[in-house]
């Protein structure tokens, strides 16, 4: 039985069609902060999945070798229109039933790799993606982008300036093995107080990326902010994101959606810093009052208007926030699988290691996840913080913020850690659990869970 069927009958059986190839784990071999039995562990999950691999790739070149006009991999196509589409029928959580994205819409595809800067004046290039962007932001009508094969199964679009995605809109990387690549200083899709996005198998990165411990003027991969609603991130790489990889946001002062929907599902992210946000700069940044106790006093029972479900995500060699909930933020952080490690910062340092963060009144619900933590604590008697706020006793001092509410349900950690609920009787159980299938990973072998999430995670992942 696959690991992600809507009945488990068996907790200790894995998919049967594993279908991702992962970066080696190459985490500082020499270095005697490495966690060996953790990594061990990792890579053990990594090679069962390998086996399968050869039979997916093979379907899915079958498959993008016989597309035409009205015949692509996933989709149901008339007459040039999207009628139907496999993801929609994958996304759970809070977008699911809402996020239909491009349906309904033109199928358009991309035929050029390269890109203009309109802000410079730069003749438009017909069949880039920007072009088709800025087509469908100026009709208002709904479109579904992909991106020919003939491009090349590895080719990359260097964005010259950030895309801001319309509403209505999915981008598609089925088929192509595109990357988008920008410096850092550069975002690479962001969707501004827009609805009804789909963002899928497309891998991202920065061409000049460093840890820092002040990121400075940098941008992240994918960012939402503003009034935005019905948004959904499957499938998708992300390594070496700039500021972050996914950050869900808005601004200090900001006004705030009346209702934001996400679903972050299915994504490898790797070789990062400080990994998502999510939630609302309400309090503690410039222009709105700082984040303490009178804050805390005045918003304790005001309802979430942000709402984020992270499911079946593989967190690979990242180092924290996974993510940070803040404000008026609800976060389910379902079968995630992080296997966390600092990185090297410029000045010498390595860069903090945590897992999920919750404050200024934020909730999360945290269940059936598993932490592995790949680098031992070069301060002794320091434990791992998996899960926390800022009153937790024994973790880190965040002076700038203060409590969220936590919720923990049957999570594995394989290090002694700090996993901190706080009144959890404030988080109610989410609504969205109805579309998700939540797999028993605490009955699992770690390196079988390993597995599992690995063989879905990621432009390559394979499919319920």
């Amino acid at each position: 039985m696959p690991c992600y069927a809507r009945r488990v009958t068996s907790p200790t059986r894995c998919s049967q069609s594993l279908s991702l190839v992962l970066p080696a784990l190459l985490i500082l071999s020499g270095c005697s902060h490495v966690d060996r039995h953790n990594t061990d562990l990792v890579n053990q999950g990594l090679r069962t999945a390998e086996p399968f691999l050869q039979a997916h790739d093979q379907r899915n070149t079958e498959a993008c070798a016989n597309r035409s006009a009205d015949l692509w991999p996933g989709l149901t196509v008339t007459n040039g229109v999207v009628t139907d589409a496999d993801v929609l029928h994958e996304i759970g959580g809070y977008a699911a039933g809402v996020t239909t994205g491009g349906l309904g819409g033109r199928l358009r595809m991309v035929t050029d790799s390269r890109d203009y800067d309109p802000h410079e004046h730069q003749t438009p290039i017909p069949g880039t993606l920007r072009s088709i962007v800025n087509d469908a932001t100026q009709s208002k009508t709904p479109v579904w982008i992909v991106f020919s094969p003939a491009l090349g199964s590895n080719v990359a679009v260097h964005l010259t300036r950030d895309i801001y995605l319309p509403s209505n809109v999915t981008v598609d990387g089925t088929c192509s093995g595109i990357t988008l690549l920008a410096p850092s200083d550069i975002g690479l899709l962001n969707a501004f107080s827009v609805s009804n996005v789909i963002i899928e198998r497309v891998r991202f990165a920065k061409t000049d990326y460093v840890s820092s411990a002040d990121e400075g003027n940098t941008r992240s991969a994918i960012r939402m902010n503003g009034k935005f609603d019905r948004i959904a991130v499957l499938h998708n790489d992300l390594a070496r994101c700039g500021d972050g990889c996914i950050d869900i946001t808005t601004s200090p002062g900001a006004p705030l959606p009346s209702l934001a929907r996400i679903s972050v599902e299915y994504n490898l992210v790797s070789d990062h810093d400080k990994t998502m946000l999510f939630g609302n700069f309400t309090c503690g940044d410039i222009g709105v009052p700082p984040c303490d106790a009178a804050y805390l006093r005045q918003y304790l029972d005001a309802a979430p208007v942000f709402f984020l479900t992270l499911n079946g995500n593989f967190f690979l060699r990242t180092s924290q926030r996974h993510p940070r909930v803040f404000g008026y933020a609800m976060a389910d952080v379902v079968n995630n699988v992080m296997a966390l490690a600092p990185l090297r910062r410029t000045n010498g340092t390595y860069s903090d290691l945590s897992g999920v963060f919750v404050a200024d009144d934020a909730r999360a619900w945290v269940e059936q996840n598993l932490f592995i933590p790949l680098w031992k604590s070069v301060i002794p008697g320091q434990r791992f913080q998996g899960v926390w706020t800022t009153s937790t006793p024994g973790a880190e001092k965040m002076p700038d913020d203060v409590e969220g509410f936590i919720r923990l349900v049957r999570n594995t950690v394989t290090e002694p850690s700090l996993m901190a609920e706080n009144q959890p009787g404030r988080v109610s159980f989410p609504a969205d659990r109805s579309t998700l299938n939540v797999l028993p990973f605490d009955r699992m072998p770690p390196a079988r869970v390993v597995a599992c999430v690995a063989a879905r995670a990621g432009v390559r992942g394979g499919t319920a």
